[in-house]
């Protein structure tokens, strides 16, 4: 243990910056974090140290805020200089590309958890920046909720009153002309807390909700996006779908979701390649942040969808299992254990019949023997040699 200790302290590590766009709690930056965990310790020959640090949008922003966090990073780490810059979501994705220059020039950059539409805003991006862009997929969230909910014909979307607020709104709104021939779409975005409250518990009944959660309300007060989702569940009278798998367990039925602990695994993977000495022009990417259908199983019954609706290929979380699935291998005992017992009976009842069978053989054979030395006037007697 000393020697480990003494290796520690000497051995050189290689810094990466981690930089968060939003808070640390944030649940889907908790599961990032997990994946980049995971994905730097199956390199442990690379002494890798991940520096974490967190932007905090949208409580804090603006270019005099960028400049201080840029001077406060680059003093900070002035000796232990990142050689790779992982930038987590698009605000931390945008002040690296601004401050960059002035913090740390010669670490490569990998952005992850970005919309694709938002990397088209700013393109065109240095060779050296590469990462896998995020397609928080609407159309597929809707989609399942149609097959849970054939009748519905009327959907609304919920959204904020912030920045990050209002760029969700604009993407629903491009994608959402796709649905004109399905569903009618209503937006309530950026309205008070009470008025969405009293919006949403008159919604008719052939009504879904999406939303993405929001950062800020119409009043101005500031929550997560998993924070506001609770508020809009147990507000609405609607099933409420949504496109994070953080909501799950928060009252919404699915979506089709991001596996952000997957999307950390690749963001390690790419900056492991790099620190490797990879070109990032030779760096394979994924085209995207792989997605999967997602259902809550109380909520399923809560709203009672037919549990045949519900597709193979979703993953079903908060499922009771039933009798057999919970105590399947005490069933699998016992019924080993009972059909032993019964081979044993069978056995012991043929031993037992044939046993009987021989000794009424014997006793015929013994009586005709008896009979055949009367008849003939034979005297029989027994000789026990034992005595």
């Amino acid at each position: 243990m000393l020697a480990g200790s003494a290796w520690a302290q000497t051995a050189a590590g290689r810094n990466v910056l981690v930089l968060f766009s939003n808070g640390r709690l944030l649940p889907a930056n908790v599961e990032i974090d997990r994946g980049l965990s995971a994905g730097f310790a199956s390199r442990p020959d690379m002494h890798a140290e991940l520096s974490v640090e967190f932007l905090d949008a949208p409580k804090f922003s603006g270019p005099a805020y960028a400049d201080t966090v840029a001077a406060y990073l680059r003093d900070k780490y002035a000796k232990r200089v990142p050689e790779a810059i992982i930038a987590m979501g698009p605000e931390a994705l945008e002040f690296v590309l601004g401050q960059r220059a002035q913090m740390f020039p010669q670490a490569s950059v990998v952005h992850m958890a970005v919309a694709a539409e938002r990397l088209q805003a700013l393109a065109p991006l240095s060779s050296d920046v590469i990462g896998v862009p995020l397609n928080l997929d609407f159309l597929g969230t809707v989609d399942l909720a149609l097959r849970l909910h054939p009748s519905k014909r009327r959907l609304v979307v919920v959204t904020g009153a912030g920045e990050w607020d209002r760029n969700w709104e604009a993407r629903v709104r491009r994608e959402a002309t796709k649905l004109e021939a399905r569903l009618s779409v209503e937006y309530l975005s950026g309205l008070s807390g009470s008025e969405l409250q009293t919006r949403l518990g008159k919604l008719p009944d052939d009504s879904i909700v999406f939303t993405p959660g929001y950062f800020r309300d119409g009043d101005g007060r500031l929550l997560t996006p998993a924070e506001s989702a609770k508020l809009i569940v147990a507000a609405s009278a609607a099933p409420v779908y949504a496109p994070y798998p953080a909501f799950v367990g928060n009252g919404i039925v699915g979506g089709s979701m991001a596996n952000f602990e997957e999307t950390g695994r690749i963001a390690a993977r790419v900056a492991i390649a790099l620190l490797d000495g990879a070109a990032p022009a030779s760096v394979a990417l994924p085209p995207s942040i792989p997605n999967g259908l997602v259902v809550d199983w109380r909520q399923v019954l809560r709203w009672g969808i037919p549990p045949e609706a519900v597709p193979p290929d979703v993953v079903v979380r908060f499922r009771e299992p039933s009798f057999w699935e919970a105590y399947r291998n005490y069933g699998l005992i016992a019924a080993a254990v009972f059909l032993i017992q019964s081979a044993l009976i069978a056995a012991l009842l043929v031993e037992r019949r044939r046993r009987r069978r021989t000794a009424a053989a014997l006793a015929q054979s013994e009586q005709r023997m008896s009979l055949a030395a009367h008849a003939a006037r034979l005297t029989m007697w027994i000789w026990d040699f034992g005595h």
